[in-house]
């Protein structure tokens, strides 16, 4: 099992931190640079803390047990988010379904102008099933790998390394071994080896170069449609006739679409790490793809909120 990480307790410090300055900025309480100032401890702290799930993983450390646990933490998460969309999505219900006075009993309120769903909405729903298409073929193409690290990784790392110290660590890594085997360092380097000069590395997986071009096209394609996607959406509020202080409809209208962006750059910078680790360090198999696959999960979170997004706010109440 890992060892125990105080990044969580930190972690959980300075995102209540950044939203009680963030809530003192807002009412004008405190300055811009106390929120800067959390907003940099908390990138520090993600650094930190991702960094450490790296190392643990590349130590082997991260046995099915392990990897099952992150994916049962990650879906808790993914649940905590599908719980704040629904609350911003319970608001605009119980204001359209029953209007004020205050909005003039009808809805959309008056003097709204609202978004058409055949415009960018549309074009924006067609981007992100389509980025979620790409990120699901790259992840099928991760599954029919049949080992964890590139040719030349693989070489420059295991078949070429002599120092005993680190080739044990080197085999867990490469999935040559398990981390759980009893394995000192003359076993080690037997089993080094018997991959060295039993197997060239050409033909360790010959299928490896096209399959890893499909998984880093695939993902940089699911990047490109992010970006794209907000890039309409701040076309769209930059062309907006409405603001977030217009009535109860602006203020819901903002909440969500705007939550829902902050997830879709979240979302975005996820997958360029999972592009960075997959294309220059060769760090993912389809035994060990736990961050890849949390990455795909958030992604398609993010999709299916667009899509009850695009039917409710645009189509059916807007």
């Amino acid at each position: 099992m890992v060892e125990p990480s105080p990044w969580p307790f930190a972690a959980s410090w300075v995102i209540f931190g950044l939203a009680v300055s963030l809530v003192g900025y807002m009412h004008r309480y405190t300055s811009f640079l106390l929120v800067l100032g959390f907003l940099i401890l908390l990138l520090v702290v993600a650094w930190g803390w991702f960094s450490d799930i790296i190392d643990e993983a590349d130590s082997g450390y991260h046995t099915a047990v392990v990897q099952e646990m992150l994916r049962v933490g990650f879906l808790l998460f993914i649940v905590s988010e599908v719980m704040l969309f629904f609350s911003f999505f319970w608001a605009l219900f119980h204001s359209s379904l029953s209007p004020s006075i205050w909005i003039g009993a009808q809805w959309v309120p008056e003097g709204i102008t609202t978004i058409l769903w055949i415009g960018a909405p549309l074009m924006n729903t067609l981007l992100l099933l389509a980025s979620s298409l790409a990120v699901t073929t790259s992840h099928w193409n991760l599954l029919s790998f049949s080992d964890r690290y590139s040719l030349e990784a693989l070489y420059r790392e295991v078949l070429v390394d002599d120092n005993p110290d680190s080739l044990i660590q080197d085999l867990i890594k490469f999935d040559l071994v398990e981390p759980y085997d009893d394995l000192d360092v003359e076993n080690a380097i037997a089993y080094r080896d018997l991959f060295h000069y039993g197997q060239r590395p050409q033909e360790f997986s010959a299928d490896w170069l096209p399959r890893s071009i499909e998984i880093s096209s695939n993902l940089r394609g699911a990047i490109y449609l992010g970006l794209l996607f907000l890039f309409f959406q701040w076309n769209e509020y930059a062309n907006a006739g409405f603001s977030i202080s217009d009535s109860v409809f602006g203020s819901c209208f903002f909440m969500l679409t705007g939550l829902h962006g902050l997830h879709v750059l979240v979302g975005t910078l996820f997958l360029i790490f999972c592009l960075v680790r997959t294309q220059w360090y060769g760090a993912f198999s389809k035994t060990h793809h736990v961050a890849f696959e949390c990455a795909a999960w958030y992604w398609h979170f993010v999709d299916v909120v667009w899509l009850f997004l695009f039917f409710i706010v645009y189509c059916l109440l807007g």
